[in-house]
């Protein structure tokens, strides 16, 4: 856990999707609101629970993304200590090594996320696991006291699936299984299904009365968040390691020599990660963080596979957990491959130095900046010591509105009913934070724009844009990107 604290807050960069939700937890303490502090797809929830690093940094006197690194730490630490407990129940009676499974556990977690660490789907399986295990102990007849730290857990796992509305398919359809099993309207009074409701209930309630603005923000999203897809062929390649950990899961949990109670619980885990690779593969964008929660369970799964298996080396039959273990072994070598490339890749001193970074930092330190391109991008905002004049860190509903521009004669008539829209909400950014430096994205190749797509000459076309654009003057240009200084 250490190890992995330290990569983040110094060796490795912080990752941008981080970086940015810090910034809107910052202004979300600060009073700011959605629309008109931050654009954010998503609900508030992912911004919530970044706020403690923001409170931690300040008690500490510390960077932010070294305080974000410490309370995800802290985070993984209080997942293995709730799942202690059930990983003691399954494994005792087998033999099994509950120590080193713990080690495993946090290493996992820790580790295998890479440049991922701290995203949204790692908090996910940080908070969901440790309920998991106890829902599936359960399912075995074991572990139906509900003590308090069992209520934690359920607790946790209840607001790790409210950090994605994707995740309540998932749920539900664990909940649907029980029903399916026991064929009892007492289902329904499940304590971990009360627990999801209240919490669900209050999550609304708090959306509805205290921030209503994000229900016009995702209404405005959803005309446009379809830039982001990618062709399934792209998507489904993304998918391969996710997809290998997952079928080595489910055929070893089908198939290894391992009693009723332990495929019980191999199974419900297997089976989860297979519903999150369809949410995965459902969002089509091939994001690798999107398919976290699918390589991070299936590990656990075959962690406790082999915890099992070893001691069964021990007497005859060898052969079956021999090779159950070696296929284990292998596919772990092989996860492992991505993270660690990653810590030199992804280092800080490697990306100081590429033509964006360098120049931004040279010409907005200590002042403000707005990235004026569609998508986020690596080093952004986490490398440049200077403020961000915007409300996001790319103009977000930009590609969307290319697209349709770009599209048939009623996509470019959503294209234009969209355009005052899009305008003013980078108008209204240059106006209010006046940037002291605009970086412009005039690289060929950009993620979610069309290559032929020119950012300025789409925007000047409004007039309220040129006036903006009019402080501004163009004093130098680098790696395909045009750096613009505010004069006025």
């Amino acid at each position: 856990m250490a190890l992995a604290v330290a990569l983040h807050a110094v060796q490795m960069m912080p990752n941008h999707d981080n970086g940015w939700l810090l910034i809107a937890a910052e202004r979300l303490l600060a009073g700011g609101t959605y629309r008109h502090d931050f654009v954010e797809p998503n609900p508030p929830l992912i911004i919530f629970l970044n706020v403690p690093a923001i409170l931690l940094a300040r008690l500490l006197g510390i960077a932010t993304y070294t305080a974000f690194s410490l309370y995800v730490g802290g985070l993984i630490l209080l997942s293995a200590l709730l799942a202690c407990r059930f990983l003691t129940v399954l494994l005792k009676p087998e033999g099994g090594l509950t120590g080193p499974v713990l080690i495993g556990y946090v290493a996992i977690l820790a580790l295998e996320p890479g440049y991922e660490f701290g995203q949204r789907e790692h908090l996910f399986t940080v908070l969901f696991v440790p309920g998991l295990l106890w829902f599936a102990l359960r399912e075995t007849g074991e572990e139906g006291r509900l003590d308090t730290a069992t209520l934690l857990a359920i607790g946790l796992a209840s607001v790790a699936v409210l950090i994605k509305p994707f995740y309540l398919v998932l749920a539900a359809a664990l909940f649907g299984l029980r029903l399916f099993r026991l064929r009892s309207w007492r289902t329904i009074l499940d304590p971990a299904a009360a627990m999801l409701v209240a919490a669900g209930l209050l999550y609304a309630a708090t959306i509805l009365l205290a921030y209503p603005e994000y229900l016009e923000e995702a209404r405005m999203q959803g005309q446009v968040y379809f830039a982001w897809d990618r062709d399934w062929r792209t998507v489904l390649l993304a998918s391969k390691d996710a997809v290998g950990a997952l079928c080595l899961a489910l055929a070893l949990a089908a198939l290894a020599p391992v009693p009723a109670r332990v495929r019980t619980v191999l199974l419900h885990l297997a089976l989860v990660a297979a519903g999150l690779l369809a949410v995965a593969l459902l969002q089509k964008k091939g994001w690798t963080y999107h398919l976290l929660p699918v390589v991070e369970i299936s590990l656990i799964a075959l962690l406790l596979l082999a915890a099992i298996l070893l001691p069964r080396l021990a007497a005859p039959p060898r052969l079956p957990a021999l090779v159950a273990l070696a296929a284990i072994l292998l596919e772990t070598a092989f996860l492992a491959l991505r993270p660690a490339s990653e810590v030199t890749y992804a280092a800080r001193a490697h990306f100081r130095d590429t033509p964006l970074i360098a120049t931004l930092q040279r010409l907005a330190a200590g002042q403000s900046y707005l990235m004026l391109t569609g998508g986020y991008l690596w080093g952004v905002p986490g490398l440049i010591d200077a403020t961000l004049g915007a409300r996001g860190l790319g103009q977000v509903f930009l590609p969307g509105a290319a697209q349709l521009a770009a599209g048939n004669a009623d996509s470019r008539a959503r294209a234009a009913a969209l355009y005052p829209f899009v305008v003013q909400e980078l108008v209204g950014d240059l106006e209010r934070f006046r940037p002291a430096i605009v970086a412009v994205d005039r690289r060929q190749h950009r993620q979610g724009l069309p290559e032929s797509f020119d950012i300025l000459r789409y925007y000047g076309d409004a007039e309220s844009f040129r006036r903006a654009w009019a402080s501004y003057r163009l004093v130098e240009s680098q790696g395909g990107w045009d750096f613009y200084r505010r004069i006025d």
